[in-house]
């Protein structure tokens, strides 16, 4: 999913498929229909794989994270916050997704030996976290493969196409599905932890674009149909800023606030 200054919009993710968010001051979802009647069932289980554990590794890219007074809100400011997120509630509405289960931030790795370029690309993303690997400056995945690596970007960094400012997807390495999020819009704490917390719904139910996916015209044409991709809406779970995502079971979009909530 994809987020722009100008409004909350669905885009096409190039070769990949993958999708972004659109962030915008007064958010409007441009691209997708209109959210249907209540009680309707907008996405359908198909059989690729989800993450029922996810488990999150925080990469802070650049030296620019560890400069005095340049970067505000700091790694410890967004990691602390999505583990209050990861521990709260917001994950249990995707226990009706094929029994989806909470998550954890496994860790954070803050990277200042090498810098983001000032346009980068999905490649330069995917280059640079298997570097990481590479080296162990971050952990391999989780013997079940739930981890999901996020590269968050400093303040000025941008995707190639500027108005986006995050992305989920996938790579293969050594044999082995690799899923990563990258966000390159961390200027504020509330928009880190939205660009995030719609990333990671959107991981742990399609990780690769194959699994739980939006019924024919639930999304525009092009790019993978996912549940947060029609909740341009935000809600605040124990402080920390969070984006709404779509819940078949109560046929309409949840920022889910009781564990018992579905």
């Amino acid at each position: 999913m994809r987020y722009s200054v100008t409004a909350l919009r669905k885009l096409a993710a190039g070769a990949a498929a993958a999708l972004a968010i659109v962030v915008s001051s007064e958010p409007k979802l441009a691209a997708a229909a209109p959210v249907p009647p209540s009680g309707s069932v907008r996405f359908l289980n198909h059989p690729g794989p989800v993450l029922h554990a996810v488990q999150l590794h925080l990469i802070y890219w650049g030296s620019a994270w560890t400069a005095t007074g340049v970067l505000r809100p700091s790694p410890d400011q967004i990691t602390t916050a999505m583990r209050t997120v990861m521990a709260g509630p917001y994950l249990t509405g995707l226990a009706q997704y094929r029994g989806i289960g909470g998550g954890v931030v496994r860790g954070s790795t803050v990277i200042t030996m090498s810098d983001p370029p000032e346009r980068f690309t999905d490649e330069d993303v995917t280059s640079f976290l298997d570097a990481q690997l590479d080296a162990g400056s971050a952990p391999g995945p989780d013997p079940d493969n739930q981890t999901l690596y996020v590269v968050v970007m400093p303040t000025g960094i941008h995707f190639g196409d500027t108005t986006l400012a995050g992305e989920h997807n996938y790579y293969t390495r050594n044999g082995q599905r690799i899923h990563f999020v990258w966000n390159a819009d961390s200027g504020s704490l509330a928009s880190a932890t939205r660009i995030m917390s719609h990333e990671v719904v959107e991981s742990a139910t399609d990780p690769e674009g194959s699994a739980i996916l939006g019924a024919p015209g639930t999304c525009s044409p092009g790019g993978w149909c996912e549940i947060a991709d029609i909740c341009p809406t935000t809600g605040v779970l124990d402080g920390i800023t969070v984006e709404a995502y779509w819940s078949n079971l109560a046929g309409g979009c949840i920022v889910p606030t009781s564990p018992n909530r579905q």
